[in-house]
């Protein structure tokens, strides 16, 4: 596993690392653990990452319309597909109106 390199955060004239000993507040205790999980994909890890480098209100602003419009996509995609399969499946079956 290739080691994580510490996030520098400064907040208020502190600067706050990724390492265990400096982030304490619970906010920083999550990113920490959401960076040091395995199971997080790197598109998350990168993602955060790249966005506590930001100015945190633009960045929080473009992860709600990054989620929308992917919640939109996903929305779409799977409703596209629940018609395809309603449409090439005998009447009533994959009906969800039963």
């Amino acid at each position: 596993m290739i080691p994580t390199p510490p996030v520098h955060v400064w907040i208020g004239g502190t600067e706050l690392t990724s390492d265990h000993q400096i982030m304490k507040t619970p906010i920083h205790e999550r990113l920490n653990a959401i960076l040091n999980d395995p199971s997080a994909s790197y598109w998350l890890k990168d993602s955060l990452r790249s966005a506590l480098r930001r100015d945190i209100v633009d960045a929080a602003n473009d992860a709600e319309v990054l989620a929308e419009v992917l919640a939109d996509r996903c929305e779409d995609l799977t409703g596209e597909a629940k018609r395809q399969y309603n449409t090439t499946m005998p009447f009533g079956w994959g009906s969800t109106d039963l």
